[in-house]
């Protein structure tokens, strides 16, 4: 024995072996570390018969810990753009156990991915384990679930009309109601497999009217509806749209009352004034619509409407109003301008000459006189000869010459004048 302790070789192999034996009992996984993989490659999900990295006790082994990620998301890659896959849950959970450390750094960054690789199947149903990726190839990885049953159908895309749908509408402010959506765009495309298409009854763009007093433009998030009202998983592209809803406040449709200035000129008259609209809808605080009878104004001014016209007048908004439907109304005039026209040679009729007597007209001597009348051109167009009558009362006249009134009778409708009120007249004779 003291020869070989003695020998130099012998006294390195030992101390070789001690420094061997003490590496051993400060690393124990130093066994498993010879085997690990790049943790940039994808590793399958490893079962365990008791929670990885635990000793006899199941606790972890010393200087290591586990740990649970929960709902971490699951995504499915087929490598085939034309595929959808159903039936896959949204999120797994991924416990780890291994070196403190990395424990630790996996907790903080929470980059790891699962994914179910679908690259090389074919339509239809399968079972596949779940992978995954970004964790140190120290770890013990167990996901639960490990495996998954999923469909795979062809896509196919459709577009779809969307419709506005207001939520809160019972919470929209106090008296204001919302008016029609205007939506841009109007369609969105829907991608999915050919059987969740034909279960897509509508698509409709949630707009929140809760508090709204005033007009609203949102970007609406865009979901796909089936026949009975479910929510369908799909995608429609664009995921939102954007929706203008008018609010509109307390309303009342009033009549509006025109307010006439002036006289028509000379030889003008107003046959009839119309305005359109006649009513409008004021918008404001119930409390001022409610001492609301009329909208008053505008003025037309009378002094300048020499023809039939049509005039543009703006509404004055009343005090407290917020909004009038209509800032302008058109105003129609209808006029009768006034016309002269004269009736030639309407004779004179005598009346009442006493029994045996004549008269002679001195003036006028063709015993006739020509008439003017003036009145609206339309009433003139009807005016003739045959509407009027002269009249001279010779009863009770004694003989020679006489000046006497000349009565006429004519429509009511017209003026006339004649060139003298009087004629000349000479009675002759006896009475008997």
């Amino acid at each position: 024995m003291d020869k070989l302790m003695n020998n130099t070789w012998f006294m390195r192999i030992i101390a070789l072996l001690i420094a061997l034996m003490i590496y051993l009992s400060v690393n124990p996984d130093t066994s498993r570390n010879t085997n690990r993989v790049s943790n940039d490659e994808p590793q399958s999900s490893q079962i365990f018969p008791k929670p990885p990295g635990t000793n006899n006790n199941n606790q972890p082994a010393p200087n290591e810990s586990s740990a649970t990620l929960e709902n971490v998301e699951l995504k499915a890659e087929t490598g085939n753009d034309n595929y959808v896959v159903s039936g896959l849950p949204d999120t797994v959970s991924v416990d780890i156990t291994g070196p403190t450390s990395q424990v630790t750094i996996a907790k903080q960054r929470r980059n790891v991915e699962v994914y179910a690789d679908l690259s090389g199947f074919e339509p239809g149903e399968h079972e596949v384990d779940l992978k995954y990726r970004n964790l140190d190839s120290s770890l013990k990885v167990g996901i639960n679930p490990g495996s998954v049953k999923v469909k795979i159908d062809e896509k196919t895309t459709k577009e779809f009309p969307v419709e506005a749908s207001f939520i809160n509408e019972e919470q929209i402010a106090e008296g204001y109601k919302p008016g029609e959506p205007v939506l841009n765009p109007k369609t969105v495309k829907v991608t999915a497999s050919k059987a969740v298409i034909k279960q897509i009854s509508y698509v409709r763009a949630r707009v929140n009217l809760q508090d709204a007093d005033q007009d609203l433009k949102q970007q609406a998030q865009v979901i796909v509806y089936d026949k009975a009202g479910n929510i369908l998983p799909v995608e429609a592209l664009p995921r939102t749209i954007e929706v203008s809803v008018p609010i509109q406040s307390p309303s009342k449709t009033l009549p509006v009352e025109l307010n006439q200035t002036g006289e028509p000129p000379e030889g003008v008259t107003i046959r009839s004034i119309s305005i359109s609209p006649s009513e409008v809808t004021a918008y404001g605080p119930e409390n001022i619509l409610e001492g609301l009878k009329e909208i008053k104004g505008p003025d037309l001014d009378l002094t300048k409407i020499k023809e039939d016209s049509v005039v543009e007048l703006g509404l004055p908004l009343p005090e407290g109003v917020k909004e009038l439907s209509q800032q302008k109304v058109q105003v129609k005039i209808d006029v009768d301008k006034e016309g002269e026209k004269v009736l030639k040679g309407i004779p004179i009729e005598t009346a009442g000459l006493d029994e045996g007597k004549s008269i002679e007209y001195l003036d006028p001597s063709a015993q006739a006189f020509d008439i003017t009348v003036t009145g609206l051109e339309e009433q003139l167009k009807k005016v003739s000869s045959k509407d009027f009558q002269l009249v001279v009362n010779a009863s009770g006249l004694e003989d020679g010459e006489q000046t006497i009134k000349v009565e006429v009778k004519g429509p009511n409708d017209v003026k006339w004048s004649l060139p003298q009120e009087e004629a000349t007249i000479r009675i002759s004779g006896t009475q008997s």
